[in-house]
């Protein structure tokens, strides 16, 4: 997989793959909750984990003997009720050392109006529903698998960027400057429901 290397950021795959590097991780991750966790989708607070590739060939399920659940160490490196507390702070630079950081967040998340609007946060919305997101950065990208409570056992996978505040957020920590204002930056803004992806919007608290 491509690393970083003098601040130096190749998007380029070392190989063709049928999905991106991201999005293996990110299946991987979320298969490993949901087979060690209770109930994914309660959790109370944002985590935070490094993600080592030990076996690359092996990251990619599309190929023969392919098994990304093996193929990735995941290190947990903290939780927080404020995802963005994690991510702009020490142990956001201590993600980067890794061959890409995950977060996972659980919340409320409701349908947006056609205007890409909220009239009300997520969790008073008549038709709420509870989310697991587990959003993988790393110099291949940003991808996310999401599941909601309706049918939590159906994963939802976004293979792209995306837009909104988190892929923001992640591409400051994992790019750029640890400037220790991210909260005040993008706390307010997800409190009151905008700019979140495209299907949704989520405020993550329990």
């Amino acid at each position: 997989m491509t690393r970083r290397n003098d601040n130096t950021h190749d998007n380029t795959n070392d190989r063709t793959r049928d999905c991106p590097v991201p999005l293996t991780i990110a299946r991987a991750l979320d298969r490993r909750l949901h087979a060690t966790l209770e109930d994914p989708l309660a959790l109370s607070h944002a985590r935070l984990y490094g993600c080592t590739v030990i076996d690359d060939d092996a990251l990619d399920d599309s190929v023969p003997f392919g098994d990304p659940e093996s193929a990735v160490r995941f290190t947990f490196l903290g939780e927080a009720r404020l995802v963005y507390d994690l991510l702009d702070g020490p142990l956001g630079l201590v993600a980067r050392a890794f061959d890409g950081a995950a977060v996972v967040t659980s919340g409320w998340g409701a349908p947006m109006n056609e205007d890409g609007q909220l009239d009300c946060l997520p969790s008073q919305h008549p038709d709420r529903f509870r989310l697991l997101i587990c959003t993988v950065i790393s110099d291949d990208g940003i991808c996310s698998v999401v599941r909601n409570g309706a049918s939590p056992d159906v994963p939802v996978e976004m293979a792209e960027r995306g837009v909104g505040m988190m892929p923001d957020a992640l591409e400051m920590m994992w790019f750029g400057e640890v400037r220790g204002d991210m909260s005040a930056t993008f706390a307010p803004l997800a409190q009151s429901g905008s700019r979140h992806g495209p299907r949704h919007s989520t405020r993550h608290d329990p």
